[in-house]
């Protein structure tokens, strides 16, 4: 594997950034033939590949013919992989295109406003092809006055709820904690998440949902979010995750650059109206330095005003060098978020909310709340965390 700094990324994962876009441009074709050519861990970038969920990205730019001479170094097995992976996806992307839209008509019928707002829908309007972004499953918002419908509706539709919960408050820890149910349908193996909200309430972040409805395109059945609130949308989701999955900054750089005029103004005063300034400025910095996507130079401006953003972006490319040891990682994943906050009392709020409220795995009886679920929570982050591990090393 080639030797990479922390602000240098790796061969493998530069030919990955290289291809986070729908169209190459001749010296953007250019880079990824020079970069194919270098000594590159072929088996690496398949893999890394995988879990950054850029494999469709990739076989697709690779079926240029201005790539043929380039990609001639390539071993014939790493080439046919990347090629049947792609094939896979779209036949997993064709699939869940169908349910989709199965799903979308019973909620026409039932006149429930619906809103899609990542996957096959976020594929089809941004990526000009469902099968070239990696999907694994459904994400669907509704009003929370529609909620009991819409779970009806599922049910109906064949979906049976992912979690079952022992008690009433338990379900309810559950829900304050996600902000969604989660189902399965079992006959056709697609999972689905049915969202009332997608901020975490111990985030400390608020969107305007009556103003993102408002705004949104209506596109019968779906409501579908203007382009500049899927920006919000995005970055909340791509930062609370530490950006350690490459296809979340892909989602970003497409909207940026295949979007109609975005009014950039309206995208940092809506980040600053729902306390995400940081994590939208990370996450356009992120797309910028990386996958060299354009902004206007206020933009820019706003970004480079941060003092913080050199080093989250540091490690947005440590995770994305390492996604195995950082996507999941729970000690990580807190760090990162504590440093998107820019004030003292954000931070604190998080963390309170992360470490002093129990969740639904704190709450097991079905009974009224008892203080032994903050013992039950304390046990569980000190293993969760490796708190009582770091204490001894000191």
């Amino acid at each position: 594997m080639s030797n990479t700094s922390p602000l240098s990324p790796s061969s493998e994962l530069r030919i990955l950034l290289a291809v986070g876009h729908l169209q190459l441009t001749d010296r953007q074709q250019s880079e990824l033939s020079a970069l194919l050519q270098e000594n590159i861990h072929w088996e690496r970038l398949f893999r890394l590949g995988d879990v950054h969920g850029m494999l469709p990205l990739l076989a697709y730019h690779l079926s240029d013919a201005r790539l043929d001479k380039a990609t001639h170094g390539m071993p014939g097995k790493i080439l046919e992989a990347i090629r049947a992976a792609r094939r896979i996806n779209a036949a997993r992307a064709l699939q869940l295109g169908m349910e989709l839209d199965r799903i979308g008509a019973l909620f026409a019928e039932r006149q429930i406003p619906v809103m899609p707002y990542k996957g096959i829908m976020l594929a089809r309007r941004w990526y000009g092809d469902e099968t070239l972004r990696q999907t694994g499953d459904i994400d669907l918002i509704v009003a929370q006055s529609d909620l009991c419908a819409a779970r009806e509706l599922l049910t109906h539709a064949g979906y049976v709820p992912a979690i079952e919960f022992d008690s009433v408050e338990q379900e309810q820890a559950f829900v304050t904690q996600t902000c969604h149910y989660l189902y399965t349908h079992p006959a056709q193996q697609v999972s689905l998440e049915l969202h009332w909200d997608i901020v975490r309430r111990h985030d400390g972040v608020q969107f305007d949902w009556d103003a993102i409805q408002e705004r949104a395109q209506s596109i019968i059945p779906w409501s579908l979010p203007a382009q500049e609130d899927l920006l919000l949308i995005l970055a909340y989701h791509g930062g609370k995750h530490r950006w350690s999955i490459l296809k979340w900054l892909t989602d970003i750089a497409m909207v940026s650059e295949n979007a109609a005029e975005i009014n950039w103004p309206r995208v940092l005063a809506s980040a600053r109206s729902a306390n995400m300034s940081r994590a939208m400025h990370v996450s356009l910095a992120a797309s910028h330095r990386l996958l060299q996507v354009d902004y206007p130079e206020s933009v820019l401006s706003a970004i480079e005003e941060d003092r913080a953003i050199d080093s989250l972006i540091a490690a947005i490319l440590a995770a994305l060098e390492k996604p195995t040891q950082y996507a999941w990682n729970s000690a990580a994943l807190l760090n990162f978020n504590l440093r998107l906050r820019s004030s003292w009392t954000d931070k604190a709020a998080y963390l309170w909310g992360v470490v002093g409220k129990p969740n639904f795995q704190d709450v097991r009886e079905a009974e009224t709340f008892r203080f032994s679920h903050y013992f039950r929570r304390l046990g569980r982050l000190a293993g969760k965390y490796h708190l009582l591990q770091r204490v001894s090393r000191k």
